[in-house]
C-alpha cells in the first residue's frame, strides 16, 4: 500500500541520516542495511544467539518496521525525571562504546 511504502521510505531515509552521523563521529564507513525478518532471524541464529531472544528481538523489529513506535511521547523523561537523550547525544556521550577494540 502507499502508507506502507511511505513509511519503508521514512525509515529508510532515517536510518541513512544515523549512519551519516556514525560515520562522522566513528571515522569509519557505517552503512544501513535493510533486512528481511527472515535474514535477520537467520543470523541471529547463526550467531547462537537463544530463540527466546530471537522472538523478543524479531518482534520488537517488526513494531518498528510497521510504524507502531514512530510517536515521541514524555514517559522516559517521566520516570527517570529528567529529559531523555536523542539518539545523537547517546551517541556522543556513548562513543567509545561504539569504535573497535
Amino acid at each position: 500500500s502507499g502508507s506502507s511504502k511511505t513509511q519503508r521510505k521514512s525509515r529508510e531515509m532515517c536510518a541513512t541520516v544515523r549512519s551519516t552521523g556514525l560515520t562522522e563521529l566513528l571515522g569509519r564507513q557505517i552503512t544501513y542495511r535493510d533486512i528481511t525478518l527472515e535474514r535477520a532471524k537467520e543470523s541471529m541464529s547463526k550467531s547462537g544467539v537463544p530463540e527466546w531472544m530471537m522472538r523478543s528481538l524479531l518482534e520488537l523489529y517488526e513494531t518498528s518496521r510497521v510504524g507502531q513506535v514512530a510517536q515521541l511521547s514524555t514517559h522516559v523523561g517521566d520516570i527517570i525525571h529528567r529529559k531523555a537523550l536523542t539518539f545523537d547525544q547517546f551517541l556522543v556521550e556513548n562513543l567509545a562504546s561504539f569504535k573497535p577494540i
